[in-house]
């Protein structure tokens, strides 16, 4: 097993589609909703790259885990800077021992993210935000209003 990391391409919509719904969530909306896909992965003005902000490893052709970023603009008290929101963090069940996950976690820790902010961990993963000195916070409820 050698893993490789790199971004998605935008020919990649279907693959990572039945990764989604095979490892992380069966009939997830990004499944059933390519253009909510879109919406969320290319942000025209926050994403530089041609292609998804979706890390991909992959063991040749074989995909072995995901982690999708949602680029934003973070505003620290009056201080604008880029930030990554890290969601459908997935690594396949043969491939999750080694630093895999943590690779894959890397590839949204650079340039031009200042900040990496993930919310609704379950107690698993923050073993891995813990490792790499990030800061976890307890739990915090949640409240949407529409």
């Amino acid at each position: 097993m050698s893993l490789t990391f790199r971004y998605a391409n935008l020919n990649e919509y279907d693959r990572i589609s039945r990764f989604i719904d095979d490892h992380w969530a069966k009939n997830h909306i990004y499944v059933r909703d390519k253009r909510l896909f879109e919406w969320t992965f290319r942000r025209s003005g926050h994403w530089a790259q041609d292609g998804y902000s979706v890390a991909l490893a992959e063991d040749g052709t074989e995909l072995a885990g995901i982690l999708g970023g949602i680029p934003f603009e973070l505003n620290t008290f009056g201080k604008s800077s880029q930030g990554v929101w890290i969601v459908n963090y997935a690594m396949r069940p043969d491939y999750r021992k080694g630093s895999g996950a943590l690779q894959l976690l890397s590839m949204f820790r650079k340039d031009p993210f200042a900040a990496v902010i993930a919310s609704g961990l379950n107690p698993e993963t923050t073993i891995i935000y813990r490792v790499l000195r990030g800061l976890v916070l307890p739990e915090t409820p949640r409240h949407f209003a529409i």
